[in-house]
């Protein structure tokens, strides 16, 4: 495993500085660190999917309302507004061993060289939790899908994100590994279905 952790990242780019290689899995690398003033490590991911176009992943990622069909931690991603530039989205997001987190975000779409730029941030401006939820503290993030000129995309992912109240350590470390890496596989299932 370990070998094949070098070998990937040896292929990909190495990752942000003041990062470390955490897991390769799905055509990706997955970097962890470093951490943020909020208490939470910074999130990278770059993949190569050789059998998806940028054409393919476009309408999926640029479609909030339709999140919650393509990954298995969101439970809800209703688009309900927009201001200014961006769309306004509620979405609920689920992981093991807590609460489901709840947040109003920011979304917009933009052009980038060879593809697009998917970005979120939360409102400034939250109202207060639906019953049995938490509002989140941070989250910020963003998606960029572009093409890859050997074939198919390179997918980088990126996240910030602070779910609020105290968490259990094992489930930081689940979420920064596995819960990534099924983010991940969801958005590629979903394209190849």
């Amino acid at each position: 495993m370990f070998f094949a952790l070098i070998l990937l990242q040896s292929v990909f780019a190495g990752g942000p500085p003041g990062s470390k290689l955490s897991a390769a899995g799905h055509d990706c690398v997955f970097y962890v660190g470093p951490k943020a003033d909020i208490g939470y490590n910074h999130i990278n991911v770059e993949c190569h999917w050789p059998e998806v176009t940028v054409a393919q992943v476009d309408p999926v990622l640029s479609k909030w309302g339709i999140h919650d069909q393509i990954f298995s931690a969101v439970k809800v991603s209703d688009v309900i507004g927009q201001e200014g530039e961006y769309d306004l989205v509620r979405q609920v997001h689920t992981a093991k061993g807590i609460k489901p987190r709840e947040a109003i975000l920011k979304y917009k779409r933009q052009i980038v060289n060879g593809g697009y730029k998917y970005a979120w941030f939360m409102h400034e401006n939250q109202p207060p939790a639906s019953p049995g939820k938490v509002v989140s503290t941070y989250d910020d993030g963003h998606f960029i899908v572009t093409h890859n000129p050997s074939g198919g995309v390179k997918v980088e992912y990126h996240l910030l994100y602070s779910p609020s109240g105290k968490i259990p350590k094992f489930v930081v470390n689940w979420f920064q590994t596995d819960g990534v890496m099924t983010v991940m596989k969801d958005l590629r299932t979903y394209l190849n279905r």
